[in-house]
């Protein structure tokens, strides 16, 4: 199965659009720049949440891999941990976006050691790193920044 993402363009030219999808069922919050994406999933029982960043055009790739055997998505711009995961039998399904500089918002990827199914997340807010952290998640640091 090869997955080909379709990027939306955000109402300034130069940007692109990531946006969250969750779904209540198993928890997962899913990050998409494909708008008929979005859709697809919000049709069938996930949650549109909305805008968590604004990308770049260009910039340092961050790439999308898929784990078919539980359904999880991984977002990193590492390329050996992309290619790591994918010599493990995780599928590549491209770049999801691109990073802005260090000048943009950092976005922090926070992950939970409890759980197998969808152990990692993005966000931007300090505050929902706080309220994980005492949840027993681990904040992992900046992942990439979006734009301002």
């Amino acid at each position: 199965l090869e997955v080909k993402l379709k990027v939306t363009v955000s109402e300034h030219a130069d940007e692109d659009v990531v946006y969250r999808v969750y779904n209540p069922g198993n928890g997962k919050h899913h990050y998409t720049t494909d708008i008929l994406e979005r859709d697809f999933l919000a049709a069938n029982g996930w949650k549109y949440e909305g805008i968590p960043w604004n990308a770049p055009k260009e910039g340092a790739p961050i790439y999308r891999v898929y784990n078919p055997g539980n359904d999880n998505h991984l977002y990193t711009m590492d390329a050996a941990e992309r290619d790591r995961l994918v010599e493990g039998g995780w599928k590549y399904e491209g770049i999801l976006c691109y990073s802005a500089g260090s000048d943009g918002v950092p976005l922090y990827r926070v992950f939970n050691p409890y759980v197998t199914l969808n152990p990692h997340h993005y966000t931007d807010s300090l505050e929902e790193c706080d309220f994980l952290e005492s949840n027993g998640w681990r904040v992992e640091g900046i992942s990439w920044y979006g734009l301002k």
